[in-house]
């Protein structure tokens, strides 16, 4: 009980910073955590009642989670995206700091 109020509580937040910041690269972070958090929630959901619904759900918002963190990770889609150059060094170590600032 306590696990989900916690994950709810942190999906909320994420979803206000995701809104409330001017960087897409941070709105991103904060998107995917944000998913991770209700995906997180169906799991705990899923593994106490077993409804299929709730595996429905944790498996759509893993995928969307996934989607989230493939893009952070290859600069090229962001670069495709909002037509910036990242620098080749930078897509090397993107992966080891997708949740920094």
């Amino acid at each position: 009980m306590i696990t989900q109020i916690l994950l709810q509580l942190t999906s909320a937040v994420a979803s206000v910073g995701r809104v409330k910041t001017s960087s897409h690269i941070v709105s991103r972070r904060f998107n995917a955590l944000a998913l991770a958090a209700v995906a997180a929630d169906f799991a705990i959901k899923y593994g106490h009642t077993g409804r299929a619904d709730f595996l429905v759900g944790l498996i759509v918002f893993v995928v969307l989670a996934v989607r989230t963190l493939l893009i952070l990770g290859f600069g090229k889609i962001e670069e495709n995206t909002f037509g910036g150059a990242s620098p080749a060094w930078s897509r090397s170590w993107r992966w080891a700091n997708v949740f920094t600032a």
